[in-house]
């Protein structure tokens, strides 16, 4: 049986403040998870605003994530992420 990679913690994105005009925006990210744990993060759309998708990939770095098992075994996996930029 196989387990996909999830994340173990993830920050609180709540960019709403500082970004007042993206308060209904959702933006995907795609996470390509290694055999440790250890990741790559690619945001996958845009916010339209050049400062805030340095601001979400800034987030996106602070995830902490359990890797894939595929028979017990740690494995490669690549997951997308539906992100709101409220809390």
């Amino acid at each position: 049986m196989t387990r996909r990679a999830r994340p173990l913690s993830q920050p609180e994105f709540n960019l709403t403040r500082r970004f007042p005009g993206l308060s209904s925006v959702q933006v995907k990210a795609r996470f390509d998870v290694a055999e440790d744990g250890s990741y790559e993060p690619t945001l996958l759309t845009t916010t339209g605003d050049p400062t805030a998708d340095v601001v979400i990939m800034g987030k996106l770095l602070e995830y902490k994530w359990l890797p894939a098992m595929e028979k017990g075994v740690p494995v490669k996996d690549s997951r997308v992420l539906d992100i709101s930029l409220e809390g």
